[in-house]
């Protein structure tokens, strides 16, 4: 995530499939899992994923899920360092 990605609104890639792991969440496409465990991605990951719907930022998407920006823009760095974001081409 490059500065300036917060006022983005930001949306998970197409064809990947959310599944929730007993400490955590595995995100795949057909190839391997991409794995977030622990507190984090149950408590930040997991609301985050499923509010990415394209129109909101990381601004708003703290608002919508009462997180801080902050956990936001953590969670969003997570995706987008994985190539789990979609891009805006």
């Amino acid at each position: 995530m490059q500065e300036g990605d917060a006022v983005s609104p930001a949306q998970l890639d197409h064809g990947l499939e959310v599944v929730a792991l007993p400490d955590g969440i595995a995100i795949v496409n057909g190839g391997a899992p991409v794995l977030f465990q622990g507190r984090a991605a149950t408590e930040v990951l997991v609301p985050l994923l499923a509010a990415l719907d394209g129109l909101l930022n990381a601004t708003g998407l703290a608002a919508h899920l009462g997180m801080r920006v902050e956990h936001v823009e953590r969670g969003l760095a997570l995706l987008a360092d994985r190539g789990l974001l979609a891009s805006e081409d």
